[in-house]
């Protein structure tokens, strides 16, 4: 008898799977849920599926040059072109560093950060049993990722990637640079940047789903809001 089951890893227990909100885009399913990362579950053949992570920049990568074993880890780096170094509480995401290979593929806190030459701390990252940093990696500035800061609600709209309803903000929504789904970085005078928006509400209910219409419908406990530019015929846009 043949086995049809297909089976991939996942961070999620049981309990876990009546919050997560999923939207779709062709074979690419995205997942959130407040206590992890956004991830996209990918599907390239029948038997070939992959979820990673989300990465929701800022900002253009930073280069790593050396990672610390220390009590606490210390990065150092350089900054891309037309980069910005990151300031304390900010979230990084490492991935690619050779030899201290416990650092990729995740989010870490920025601690504090010294200019020059630019270094930083992963904020509670005791790195002194880690395998010693070799070369190479990548420190990208990133919206999501790190506890508090993982949104409980995802959507489409007018091209963008929408999310909001995280812990820590739990009234702030987000969208994407237009057709460029991993991209938050924000530019006021550039109409297809990626824009963050607060609801006005005299109660805390955190933003629970999005659904992208005619206007962007955003519910909460408290009530169902509408997002929008002022004219259905215009595009949403940061100003």
């Amino acid at each position: 008898e043949t086995d049809l089951a297909y089976e991939i890893p996942s961070p999620y227990s049981a309990s876990d799977l009546s919050s997560i909100k999923v939207t779709q885009s062709a074979d690419v399913l995205y997942l959130a849920h407040r206590g992890y990362n956004i991830r996209k579950l990918s599907r390239t053949a029948h038997t070939s599926w992959t979820l990673t992570n989300f990465v929701a920049k800022i900002d253009v990568a930073m280069t790593i040059t050396g990672a610390t074993r220390a009590s606490t880890c210390v990065v150092s780096a350089t900054l891309g072109s037309g980069g910005t170094a990151p300031t304390a509480g900010e979230i990084v995401y490492i991935n690619s560093v050779v030899g201290m290979t416990e650092l990729n593929d995740k989010f870490f806190t920025v601690g504090t950060v010294t200019a020059s030459p630019l270094a930083f701390e992963l904020s509670g990252i005791n790195s002194s049993a880690y395998t010693a940093y070799t070369s190479g990696g990548t420190a990208q500035r990133v919206q999501f990722g790190t506890d508090g800061n993982n949104p409980g609600a995802i959507g489409f709209f007018e091209q963008r990637f929408m999310a909001g309803g995280t812990t820590n903000n739990p009234l702030d929504l987000y969208g994407s640079v237009s057709s460029s789904f991993e991209d938050f970085t924000q530019d006021p005078a550039d109409d297809s940047a990626a824009l963050q928006y607060s609801l006005l509400s005299d109660k805390v209910y955190a933003i629970n789903w999005l659904l992208g219409e005619e206007y962007l419908m955003i519910g909460t406990a408290g009530g169902v809001w509408r997002l929008g530019a002022s004219s259905t015929s215009d595009p949403l846009t940061a100003s």
